[in-house]
């Protein structure tokens, strides 16, 4: 679920520069055709976001820890 959240902000990442571009080089062709696309990308987006916070901070408890030494060496 993290890997397809962190996919899709790349992606709404990249759209939204773009869109920003096109809109800025008065392309609207290009804008208005982006544009949508761009907003449903960032709404999912947002939604996996939120539930990747449920997931990791309030439905499932962090267990022990240790530091990376330790965990690379198996000590």
């Amino acid at each position: 679920f993290l890997i397809f959240h962190i996919t899709l902000a790349t992606v709404g990442a990249v759209l939204g520069i773009i869109s920003l571009y096109t809109g800025y080089k008065n392309k609207l062709a290009a804008h208005r055709k982006l544009g949508p696309i761009t907003s449903v990308v960032w709404f999912f987006t947002g939604i996996t976001g939120v539930a990747v916070y449920l997931l990791l901070y309030v439905f499932y408890h962090g267990g022990e820890t240790t530091s990376v030494i330790k965990a690379i060496l198996g000590t």
